[in-house]
């Protein structure tokens, strides 16, 4: 971690580092404050030296964040999954990407019903001008298996499928994140650690003014 190195070679009794989850910045402010127990205090310091870390979502993270937690149509999405299958852990991507192509078999026909497999997945039923039922089954959840920050190693995402009956017979789907908010959180907190032990200067999570 370069900011590290920085940091070694310019820190004080003084220096401090700052996390601010919120920025996404892991910050070692190097002519900090005096210590409350130093004869200068309450005196403050410059605060005007710092090497400072930016993290920045993945390319992978970003491009699924920007489709969770919306409802889109069957054929869109559908392309998405299927573009984007290098991503998905389970069910692997090749079953992804035939329940992509399954959706797209559907445009146009008319859904009719939906069934709760034992499982927990879903049978979406749809049917054509002549009668004939065609039947989706798509996952409770699924997996995906990218990094959250830009340079960090890969991790297992958990996503619920969403689905909505919509206008004219056609079905919407989407997915929601499933607890991945603490892991995001999670991961930046042993970021800002592994800063904290990498330069041996205390961290605070929080704001600098």
């Amino acid at each position: 971690m370069r900011p590290c190195r920085y940091a070694n070679r310019f820190k004080s009794d003084r220096s401090v580092i700052i996390a601010d989850f919120d920025a996404l910045t892991v910050s070692a402010r190097l002519d900090w404050h005096e210590h409350n127990l130093g004869a200068a205090f309450p005196a403050s310091g410059h605060n005007a030296h710092a090497a400072t870390l930016k993290l920045r979502p993945s390319e992978e993270f970003a491009r699924w964040d920007a489709m969770e937690g919306k409802i889109h149509p069957q054929d869109e999405f559908a392309r998405f999954l299927e573009e984007n299958s290098v991503d998905i852990g389970h069910p692997e991507a090749a079953t992804m990407i035939e329940i992509s192509r399954d959706f797209e078999a559907t445009v146009g026909q008319t859904y009719k019903s939906a069934l709760r497999l034992d499982n927990g997945d879903r049978k979406l039923v749809f049917e054509t001008d002549t009668k004939v039922q065609n039947g989706v089954v798509i996952p409770e959840k699924f997996t995906l298996s990218i990094p959250i920050y830009n340079g960090e190693q890969p991790e297992e995402l958990s996503c619920l499928f969403r689905w909505r009956a919509m206008g004219g017979g056609a079905v919407g789907l989407g997915f929601q994140w499933h607890r991945v908010e603490y892991q995001r959180r999670a991961h930046f907190l042993q970021i800002a650690a592994t800063a904290a032990e990498e330069t041996g200067l205390p961290f605070y999570m929080g704001r600098f003014a």
